[in-house]
């Protein structure tokens, strides 16, 4: 489960929506190419803003879409914080 404390249980309509709006934004399915660290945070932020009061499909789209475009500066499109050791990584030559 999450770290974020004081949380109620998800039900699983709510987790679908989660996953659909991660998905629709790159961060699930097949194609997506966003790192690890990437997806977990933007999962835990959708689920702290469905927490907040977010609780609609097009309220968490536009959310997640607030908070990449007011972070131009993080990592390959992800949009989310890269961590240092995959900047790293990335910087010596890794894919």
């Amino acid at each position: 489960m999450s770290s974020i404390a004081n949380r109620e249980e998800l039900d699983p309509a709510d987790l679908a929506m989660i996953r659909d709006v991660l998905r629709t934004e790159g961060f699930r399915g097949l194609d997506a190419q966003k790192s690890s660290d990437a997806k977990r945070a933007a999962s835990d932020f959708l689920q702290t803003e469905f927490h907040n009061g977010n609780r609609t499909r097009e309220s968490l789209l536009l959310a997640i879409r607030r908070k990449q475009r007011s972070h131009p500066e993080r990592s390959a499109g992800d949009g989310l914080p890269m961590t240092e050791g995959l900047k790293r990584w990335q910087d010596e030559g890794g894919q």
